[in-house]
């Protein structure tokens, strides 16, 4: 797909510009995309492989059971809780590797307290987006690119960390307020206690 864009944009195949640099996609998107791309590479590799290995010694299912107990008849309060957990977490946390390892912790619990797979996730990326606004490292990353002060940005992150933690809170009332997160609870909630009485 990038070398589609690179053609339909007019990019040459091989090329440099006034200071010598390779501009051709077959220089900066082939060749340097992939060196660009090896650390995401290399985040899903390992932390699919975290994923495999918590689920083949039974931590997550630990703490599935854990979470769906304490949960108990709170759904709604447990995931404001790893809400602002996942959003803590993120304030210093980046890139796909945490995404994917805090991601296999909360979106089972999500699920297992009764919240729908899609909206587990779409609370999950909200919560994560909202806890990345305050990360450090991309204030410093923005001041660099946008040559900002580092105050500028933490002015306007301020706006943005209030602006997507409402947007959450809403997603999560909202989903809440509908009938498939209760009614799923109430089901989770009957096969637990068939399994305990069998």
């Amino acid at each position: 797909m990038a070398v589609v864009i690179c053609l339909i944009a007019g990019v040459p195949a091989i090329g440099v510009n006034a200071d010598g640099v390779a501009i051709g996609w077959l220089q900066a998107v082939l060749e340097a995309g992939t060196v660009r791309m090896g650390a995401a590479i290399m985040a899903v590799i390992f932390g699919s492989w975290l994923g495999q290995l918590m689920n083949k010694t039974g931590i997550t299912e630990n703490i599935i059971k854990k979470s769906a107990e304490l949960g108990g008849d709170k759904p709604l309060v447990v995931t404001l809780i790893l809400c602002v957990a996942v959003a803590l977490l993120f304030t210093t946390l980046s890139g796909l590797g945490s995404i994917i390892m805090v991601g296999s912790i909360v979106l089972p619990i999500l699920i297992s307290i009764g919240v729908p797979a899609l909206s587990a996730a779409s609370i999950f990326l909200m919560s994560f987006t909202t806890g990345l606004t305050f990360n450090i490292a991309n204030w410093k990353m923005f001041a660099g690119i946008f040559s900002l002060e580092i105050d500028q940005i933490r002015n306007f992150e301020i706006y943005l960390m209030i602006a997507t933690a409402v947007a959450t809170l809403i997603l999560i009332f909202v989903e809440f307020k509908k009938e498939t997160v209760s009614s799923l609870h109430s089901q989770l909630q009957l096969s637990k206690k068939l399994r305990q009485h069998n």
